[in-house]
């Protein structure tokens, strides 16, 4: 099938996701009262090099690996077990040591090789055109905004995390579930609800403005405007002050568990506490956007990857303990997503843009013990790789992992295809790692 003829149905796809949206799909009512579930997104910015954060150990893979990495690869005396079943045998970067618990008490997974795909093929099937190619594959603004959007090839101005609200927005919360601890991003981007900006103080604070102008920012909203506009802009305004009145008590709250002192796990606890707080809240959804960033390792990737690696593990252990502890552990699903891989071949310290790279996912909802996937090869000049460099070519793609999570958050099956419109092109939807 030709490039055109994708780009047809997704465009077709997307049309209807339009017009489900706040209709049809408006009307897939939440779960049964109680069935709290949240998404936790962090966000690996600048590519992560992740066929250095998980290396397989099988013998005739890592020496592909060891043969392209050169300098930047790591002795398997180094590696951390995983436990997880597979012929790959996978093992970890040093640094992930805090996250090998979690792996063995099934609780943590990989997804192996995946990324942004508009459909499956080898580097035969890519250079023949029998399938369609990705246009500004190196560009972080449009690989990390078509991985938010869950849609590459194409353009959606929202994100795959705000239509998944959408599509269970009945009943439409006072205030949105939607938080992202940084800017505001795509990936929230919601018909129904305006995104929370979390900071250590979520009153006006969060919205960007200085606690003085509180009470012009009251008054200016008490003032009658007859315009439509600005009545729309004053509701927002109070969607704002009223989510931060309720969000100060939980985030001055304290934890149980104690977090690492790093802007990553200081992001993760403000997470925790509003999870701990969903009932007070009455948000049987959420949806949390975290970004680490660093990853963009064109040089000293090896001394950036054990702080970067160190601080993820820290700080991604510290909230599953909390969770754990606050008996919110199979609620909760936390998962990673990046811009893309890197290359295989360096260019002595660093490595250059890639594509397919891996993803962890945790939550006791996880069924591990196993990782998902596969690696035909790590030639960086194979059939795998869609130059010479070592850009593997993803064999499964962004939107099957996310439909995948979406699914265990309560988007119906019938409702995938809408979410993610370039999904219709592979035979499989979901990939099971999440029970």
């Amino acid at each position: 099938m030709k490039r055109r003829e994708f780009l047809k149905k997704s465009i077709a796809t997307a049309g209807l996701l339009s017009l489900s949206t706040g209709i049809g799909m408006r009307n897939l009512a939440m779960a049964a009262g109680g069935d709290y579930k949240a998404l936790v997104c962090v966000f690996l910015a600048g590519g992560n090099d992740s066929h250095n954060m998980l290396i397989p150990t099988l013998p005739a893979r890592y020496d592909e690996y060891s043969a392209a990495k050169g300098a930047l690869a790591l002795e398997k005396s180094q590696l951390v077990n995983l436990a997880m079943d597979g012929d790959l045998a996978f093992a970890a970067h040093p640094a992930l040591g805090p996250l090998a618990d979690l792996f063995s008490q099934g609780k943590m997974t990989a997804i192996i090789n995946t990324g942004n795909l508009i459909a499956a093929g080898d580097r035969a099937a890519f250079e023949a055109n029998a399938v369609p190619s990705i246009s500004r594959l190196g560009s972080h603004a449009d690989m990390q905004a078509a991985k938010r959007s869950g849609f590459v090839g194409g353009d959606i101005a929202t994100g795959w995390a705000g239509r998944l609200l959408d599509t269970l927005a009945s009943p439409v919360y006072d205030f949105s579930p939607a938080y992202s601890t940084g800017e505001e991003t795509n990936f929230l981007l919601s018909s129904s609800y305006q995104q929370v900006l979390l900071s250590e103080s979520a009153n006006i604070k969060a919205f960007g403005l200085a606690a003085g102008l509180e009470q012009t920012f009251k008054d200016d909203m008490a003032a009658e405007r007859s315009n439509l506009f600005r009545q729309q802009i004053n509701l927002i305004k109070q969607q704002m002050l009223s989510s931060g009145a309720q969000l100060d008590p939980l985030l001055e709250a304290e934890l149980s568990t104690p977090f690492p002192k790093t802007s990553l796990a200081s992001k993760l606890a403000m997470v925790a506490k509003v999870i701990k707080g969903n009932a007070v809240l009455n948000q049987q959804r959420q949806i949390f956007y975290v970004v680490q960033g660093g990853y963009d390792t064109h040089n000293n990737q090896l001394a950036a990857h054990d702080k970067l690696y160190k601080e993820l593990a820290d700080g991604l252990a510290a909230l599953q303990t909390e969770l754990d502890i606050s008996g919110l552990g199979s609620n909760v699903t936390t998962f990673t997503m990046s811009d893309f891989g890197r290359s295989q071949l360096t260019n002595g310290s660093g490595t250059a843009h890639g594509w397919a790279g891996h993803e962890l996912v945790m939550g006791d909802a996880v069924i591990g013990g196993r990782y998902y996937g596969d690696i035909p090869d790590l030639l960086h000049d194979g059939n795998w790789s869609i130059n010479n460099n070592g850009r593997m070519i993803p064999t499964t793609s962004a939107d099957q992992v996310a439909a995948t999570l979406a699914h265990w958050f309560g988007a119906p099956t019938e409702a995938l295809e809408l979410l993610f419109p370039n999904l219709a092109n592979f035979n499989q939807k979901t990939l099971g790692f999440l029970s």
